[in-house]
């Protein structure tokens, strides 16, 4: 086994947060969209929700299960950027859990950010330079100009995860090619079906909302989570965190996977559970 989960949280749709005017921060987005021949539409920012990254990982920090957790390596995945344009998120989140651990954060990748970051977070532990690592997946939705993803027919809310991993977890990967990036959407069929195939009692597969959407109907086998509306690269990561210790005693394998509305191209990730499970 690479590593396996221990402890996690999720944060869905928190309470708004107060909107606090920052001169500097208007400045900073003034000038960001003029170089692109763009403006910042400050209403609409002022209107969001205003949870930052930093405030989104304090509230999924503060979970029951990781009282006590240290790391010694956090990486932080999004798809959206920041609220707040100043500020290390990994090195904040580095502090709550110790000031020994090393951080940086995955981006520009959609939602294929997380499968990435979980990718190099199984190098990380192959080498031996990590036993303690976190990874955060973090999505918020206060943005200064309006974007399709977030502002489109199905609005996204702010969400976020936090997976915690390390040598007793159960809930583990195998290998790092267990990790699947870049795959067509028939590919991602395919190679879901077999899984089940090989064992349709004894796997979940967990589909983001563009997987779900597009992949659903194509797909073979009974045990099936769809993740919350909503949420975009954060999707199943939050599902992850919210049923891990349900899923890691009732099934042999997990399959997490979404696909990229713009892009057709899906990413997966399996982790392996109980051996004696019985599944559904």
């Amino acid at each position: 086994m690479i590593p396996g989960l221990e402890g996690a949280a999720a944060v869905l749709d928190p309470p708004a947060r107060q909107y606090e005017e920052n001169p500097h921060s208007q400045a900073f987005y003034r000038d960001l969209f003029a170089a692109y021949d763009r403006t910042a539409d400050l209403e609409q920012f002022a209107a969001g929700p205003q949870h930052t990254h930093r405030q989104l990982t304090d509230l999924l920090a503060d979970h029951p299960s990781l009282c006590g957790r240290s790391a010694d390596l956090v990486i932080v995945a999004h798809a959206l950027p920041d609220s707040q344009p100043y500020g290390v998120t990994a090195s904040y989140a580095g502090l709550l859990f110790g000031d020994d651990s090393h951080g940086f954060a995955v981006s520009e990748q959609g939602l294929s950010a997380p499968f990435t970051a979980l990718r190099i977070l199984t190098g990380f532990w192959r080498s031996g330079r990590t036993r303690r690592p976190v990874l955060l997946v973090l999505e918020q939705t206060t943005l200064p100009v309006r974007d399709p993803a977030v502002h489109g027919e199905r609005p996204l809310v702010d969400s976020g995860a936090l997976l915690a991993f390390g040598g007793e977890g159960r809930l583990a990967l195998r290998d790092a090619k267990d990790v699947r990036l870049e795959l067509t959407r028939e590919e991602l069929t395919a190679r879901l079906n077999a899984l089940v195939d090989q064992d349709p009692q004894g796997t979940l597969v967990v589909l983001g909302p563009s997987a779900a959407r597009r992949l659903g109907p194509a797909l073979r086998g009974r045990n099936r989570h769809e993740a919350a509306p909503g949420t975009y690269a954060t999707g199943v990561w939050v599902a992850l965190a919210d049923n891990w210790v349900d899923w890691q005693a009732r099934y042999r394998r997990i399959a997490l996977c979404d696909l990229e509305l713009t892009t057709d191209q899906g990413c997966m990730a399996v982790l392996y559970g109980d051996p004696d499970a019985s599944g559904g």
